[in-house]
Formats: C-alpha cells, sequence, structure tokens
C-alpha cells in the first residue's frame, strides 16, 4: 500500500470532532482555556477544511472525554496539600436538602430553591423588579452579592419573597 494510502486510512474523521465552542462546553471551561491548552500541548487540535473558508480548529472528542472524566476525578486541595471536604454540586436536590442548609445560594440554586427562573432572579437583582414601580430601587432591588463571575443570594431574601 503506497505511504499516501496508508496515511488517508490513518487519517481522523473530522466530521465527529468538536469545534472550540463545543469543546469549551465538554470540559465547562472557556474558550481561551481550550485555546490554552492546545498551545501547551495539553489537547490535541487538528483543522477541519470547509468549502470556501479557513479551516476550522477541531478537537478530539475521545481525548475532551479523558481530560472531562480526569477534571472530574481530582481531589480539591488547598495550600498546604491537605484535601477538603469535596464540594457538592449545584443541582435541585441539593439546594432544597435539609442537610446541607448553605445561608448564600448561586442564581441556579435559588432557582431550583425559589421555583422562579434564573432570568427572573437576574432581572430582579440587576433591575430591582420586586416591588410596585413607585419604590426606591434600594427596596425595589433582590439583594445579592457578587461572588468572582457569579451571584450569591441569602436564603433567608427568597424567602421573603
Amino acid at each position: 500500500m503506497p505511504a499516501s494510502a496508508r496515511a488517508i486510512a490513518k487519517a481522523p474523521d473530522l466530521t465527529v470532532w468538536l469545534n472550540k465552542e463545543q469543546a469549551a462546553d465538554a470540559l465547562n471551561t472557556s474558550i481561551k482555556t481550550i485555546e490554552r491548552m492546545t498551545a501547551a500541548g495539553k489537547l490535541r487540535c487538528a483543522q477541519r477544511p470547509r468549502h470556501g473558508r479557513k479551516p476550522e480548529p477541531v478537537y478530539d472528542p475521545v481525548q475532551l472525554d479523558g481530560l472531562r472524566r480526569q477534571k472530574e476525578l481530582l481531589p480539591l486541595t488547598i495550600g498546604d496539600g491537605a484535601t477538603p471536604r469535596a464540594m457538592l454540586p449545584a443541582s435541585p436536590a441539593f439546594a432544597a436538602s435539609p442537610a446541607s442548609n448553605p445561608r448564600y445560594l448561586t442564581l441556579q440554586q435559588a432557582s431550583a430553591y425559589s421555583g422562579l427562573s434564573a432570568t427572573l432572579l437576574r432581572r430582579m437583582i440587576v433591575d430591582g423588579l420586586r416591588h410596585p414601580i413607585g419604590a426606591r430601587k434600594e427596596e425595589r432591588a433582590l439583594p445579592a452579592i457578587r461572588d468572582g463571575r457569579e451571584w450569591k443570594i441569602k436564603r433567608e431574601d427568597l424567602d421573603k419573597l
């Protein structure tokens, strides 16, 4: 068999590989992180040809699945190398469970806890849609704090709604 035929036979099927956005979603990370991982050689990238356009960078779904599994299995560590108690995932069961009763809830947990959509809660925080228009904005807004890139809402404030 000629060398070119062997290369074609071993070439991966790029139609099933994931683009940058899909790869970022698969790893629950940003597109920038995908680009950093590729530059560092931690993630294999190929160029999928597109008719009349630049080739699209695509990523191996098998490797992405392995990285996702590895990411899920990594223990949480603190500065001295000790592993703290594993954090529970944000889910409706967690938000409503009596055993874990956190004071502040993320937007998704607050949505599951209150039965209101996350979009409505975000609007209540940012735009102040709690009370009639005549009230002051401080009285209209749902009190919340920013923790990094996400909002945290007190459970007691949700109970007042």
